[in-house]
This record gives C-alpha cells, sequence and structure tokens, in this order.
C-alpha cells in the first residue's frame, strides 16, 4: 500500500469521530484543535486494525502520533512495513 491510500483510509476512520462541520485535512491538529477526544481514539485505532489488517503494539499508541492524520498514516506505514 502506498502512503496516500494510506492517509486517505486513516482520514475515513478519524472522520466520523469528528464534529460534522470538522473538514479534516492531513495536517488538522486533531488534538489540540480538540476535533477528537480521547475516549474515540481507542475506536479509530481498532478500526485502522481492522481495515489495514494489523496489529498495533502499545509503543504505536501514542499522542504524537496521533496528532494530525499524515502522523498517524506514517505510523500505520510503519507497521504495515513491519508485516
Amino acid at each position: 500500500m502506498n502512503e496516500s491510500k494510506c492517509l486517505q483510509i486513516v482520514i475515513e476512520a478519524v472522520s466520523p469521530f469528528a464534529p460534522p462541520e470538522a473538514n479534516i485535512q492531513p495536517d488538522t491538529d486533531l488534538l489540540t484543535g480538540r476535533l477528537i477526544e480521547s475516549m474515540n481514539m481507542i475506536s479509530i485505532l481498532l478500526a485502522l486494525e481492522g481495515r489495514l489488517g494489523i496489529t498495533l503494539s502499545p509503543a504505536d499508541m501514542t499522542f504524537d502520533g496521533f496528532k494530525t492524520c499524515r502522523t498517524l498514516s506514517r505510523v500505520m506505514m510503519r507497521r504495515l512495513e513491519a508485516v
């Protein structure tokens, strides 16, 4: 899978958890902008695991990795490359 496709999948997974008026872009700050509540982070990560067929480790689940869809996509790409 290429980075562009992975980023698209991440945006699709994150968008349902953001407010309806939010325009989620690759570099939108999800946490500081309070677009995603921390309780929803696990749901998003589980959705991405299922969609991408990967298993994340606790080391993958950091606030820095969840800052934007682009940073989250990079975490997913590293895990995909490790498979």
